[in-house]
C-alpha cells in the first residue's frame, strides 16, 4: 500500500470539477439527467472557494486531500 499524507484542501485542488464527477457517477440513473446536466464545475468551485476561505470554526466541517505519489482522493 502506498505511503498516504494528508493535508487540509485548498481552492487549488480542483474540488469542483471532482465534486460534479462524483455527482454524475453516482447519481446517473438515480437523479433526473437535466439535473445533473446542469451542474457546473465553476459554479461549485465558487462555492467551495468560500466554503475553503472561511475561517476555520472548531465545529466546523474539515476538507481533507489524501495524497499518495501516484494517487490523490479526497474526503470530509
Amino acid at each position: 500500500m502506498p505511503m498516504v499524507d494528508y493535508r487540509l484542501a485548498t481552492v487549488d485542488d480542483a474540488i469542483g470539477a471532482l465534486h460534479v464527477a462524483s455527482w454524475h457517477e453516482t447519481y446517473t440513473g438515480l437523479l433526473p439527467q437535466e439535473m445533473l446536466a446542469s451542474l457546473s464545475a465553476d459554479s461549485r468551485a465558487a462555492m467551495w472557494t468560500t466554503v475553503l476561505g472561511a475561517p476555520a470554526r472548531p465545529d466546523g466541517t474539515r476538507i481533507y486531500v489524501a495524497e499518495s505519489a501516484s494517487e490523490m482522493w479526497w474526503t470530509t
